[in-house]
């Protein structure tokens, strides 16, 4: 069953996500002139996002690096750093499920919402059994690669020219950090859940290998998105497209 750290953890990183939220309503940060109306919210998403990858991407390395042993033992490995890692992820999940349908609706961002719900439900259950929890922090160190594709977007939301020194530098370390942290796990993940299901339970053993191959299938979605938005378009194109990769409709010029 769940700790009660691990449940204070998730109900802290509720909390506190919110409060961000709400603090960036006051203007705690200066919004583009662009989202100060109506999309404000989309703009505080991304800031959300952006502080929940930084706060992930480093815990994630120093469970790596201190607990070599979840690489080793993806279902039997468990400890504290790893269990309040996880949860920190779970409580954001949470928000930002909610924050999205909230103020976006379920059909404009139903690939992160469904991301969201598979990740979320998994990295719960793992919390709640005490194992497994190897599988989540081996894919958990992609945020390395989300504080790159969040940066993306602020830099468009902020209107930094696409064909800057600064764009075209995210841009090719948001492609390689893509790849290196965010498709190879997932791509390992299928067959490692499929090597290892006779020591799970038949529904995890299940649905961690179809919810795998889903998680991997979006993921090749939205980086042939990135790589046809950043590199593929012509310039002209690329200001008409100046939309977030992860939503599922087109506001040109937003």
């Amino acid at each position: 069953m769940f700790s009660i750290a691990g449940l204070t953890v998730i109900l802290t990183s509720f909390i506190g996500f919110t409060v961000f939220n709400r603090a960036l309503d006051m203007n705690l940060l200066p919004a583009p002139k662009k989202y100060t109306g109506t999309t404000r919210f989309k703009w505080r998403n991304v800031m959300g996002s952006m502080l929940h990858a930084a706060i992930a991407a480093c815990l994630g390395l120093i469970v790596r690096y201190r607990s070599p042993e979840y690489l080793q033992d993806l279902i039997g490995t468990y400890t504290q750093l790893g269990e309040i890692t996880i949860a920190i992820s779970v409580g954001y999940f949470i928000y930002d499920c909610a924050d999205l349908i909230k103020c976006n609706g379920m059909t404009n961002t139903w690939p992160l919402v469904l991301h969201h719900c598979l990740a979320g439900f998994f990295a719960a259950s793992f919390l709640y059994m005490q194992r497994l929890a190897g599988y989540a922090i081996f894919t958990i160190v992609a945020e390395i690669n989300s504080v790159f594709l969040h940066g993306r977007q602020l830099l468009l939301m902020y209107e930094v020219p696409t064909d800057s020194r600064l764009y075209k530098v995210n841009s090719i370390i948001n492609v390689f950090t893509y790849i290196i942290y965010r498709l190879t796990p997932f791509a390992m993940l299928v067959p490692v859940a499929l090597k290892d299901r006779h020591k799970m339970p038949p529904f995890y053993a299940t649905s961690l290998s179809i919810g795998s191959f889903v998680l991997l299938v979006i993921n090749v979605v939205l980086f042939y998105r990135l790589i046809k938005r950043d590199f593929l378009s012509s310039k002209n194109e690329a200001v008409k497209q100046r939309d977030d990769i992860m939503d599922t409709t087109v506001t040109p010029n937003r």
